[in-house]
């Protein structure tokens, strides 16, 4: 007896085939959420009409709302994980035949974007929270002197993202179309990071020269007029930018140790918050009892501003990246710092 097993859908014509069953159990990949499938057994002794089995059906769960993505890496290149704060519902949200990271999830738009390789230069995707209906949003590429550092923003309501392409920055909705021209460095130096303010009035921006150094961290209005310099060609690598929601403060890091080498090599970054208003700057990093020997990197204001997240690593270049929080509300001396999720990085929280 030969049996096959045939497997369709309620949301297209595809169709499964397993024309010679050899186990009593058959695993269905790559299921999505949100559908109806809808399967039957033939049985055949290569004599008699095939004898068919009743049509059988089940339907896949809802997407979950998940809130948190990021990044992990397996065969050299990037791929995207969705997940709730449990780790019950995760899932990969992009496929590891690409090479995809910096997930960005906005609410409003109802998507989660990200960067990708295409033709050797990396673009901003957009996709649904399930990871279908994929969509190209630049044409002009993203550029920097590296570019697993470069980082984008989405404006609040979900319909822009800023992003530079070496001196200059970039204003595009997220259609692809009304691309525009918003500033270039005065000096020919690189924009690498961005971050939008959530009442879109003022941009957070980080450059450096061909090898990641002279960094330079400054706040601009919409016009291109400085408002704040956080940073002003300090040694060392600097980058994590992200506005708190009210605009009041900014995070970001820096390699105390003043390090710098052609390979970027950081050796002892520490996540600050600035607050705009008087300029002062605190080491949280200090405050929560950093490990020695480790950098903490990619910081992001929790959607309450209670907590940043943030990626830890060893300074050696190769050990596993976690994602761990630090309780901005913490009442004793030394902030709290928690493992969220094991070989993870460049996390994103909303």
């Amino acid at each position: 007896l030969v049996y096959s097993l045939i497997v369709k859908n309620d949301q297209n014509t595809d169709v499964v085939e397993v024309a010679d069953l050899k186990e009593a159990a058959y695993t269905l990949t790559d299921l999505k959420f949100g559908v109806s499938y809808f399967w039957q057994v033939s049985v055949t002794d290569g004599i008699h009409d095939a004898v068919l089995s009743p049509v059988y059906k089940f339907t896949t769960s809802k997407t979950p709302n998940n809130r948190y993505h990021f990044v992990r890496k397996e065969n050299g290149n990037y791929f995207i994980i969705s997940t709730d704060e449990s780790g019950s519902n995760s899932f990969r949200f992009t496929d590891t035949s690409f090479n995809s990271w910096r997930p960005r999830k906005n609410n409003n738009a109802g998507l989660i974007a990200f960067l990708r390789t295409e033709g050797g230069s990396p673009h901003i995707f957009t996709a649904k929270p399930d990871g279908s209906e994929v969509f190209k949003v630049t044409s002009i590429p993203l550029g920097g002197f590296n570019n697993i550092e470069l980082d984008y923003s989405w404006s609040t309501n979900g319909k822009e993202f800023l992003y530079a392409n070496f001196d200059k920055l970039y204003r595009i909705n997220k259609d692809g179309s009304g691309q525009q021209l918003v500033y270039t460095t005065p000096d020919g130096s690189m924009i690498t990071e961005v971050d939008w303010s959530y009442d879109n009035s003022k941009i957070a921006v980080k450059t450096n020269d061909y090898n990641g150094y002279k960094v330079k961290i400054y706040v601009i209005d919409m016009l291109g007029n400085v408002l704040n310099t956080v940073l002003a060609d300090t040694a060392g690598a600097a980058g994590g930018l992200n506005f708190s929601v009210d605009g009041k403060q900014l995070l970001f890091t820096h390699d105390v140790s003043g390090y710098q080498d052609s390979n970027y090599r950081q050796l002892n970054s520490h996540i600050f918050i600035y607050t705009l208003a008087d300029n002062t700057i605190r080491d949280i990093s200090d405050e929560s009892d950093k490990p020695n020997g480790t950098n903490d990197l990619d910081p992001r204001f929790s959607p309450n501003n209670a907590q940043v997240i943030f990626t830890n690593t060893s300074n050696d270049g190769s050990s596993q990246k976690n994602i761990l929080s630090i309780d901005l509300n913490t009442t004793d001396e030394e902030l709290t710092r928690t493992t969220l999720f094991e070989n993870a990085e460049m996390p994103d929280y909303e």
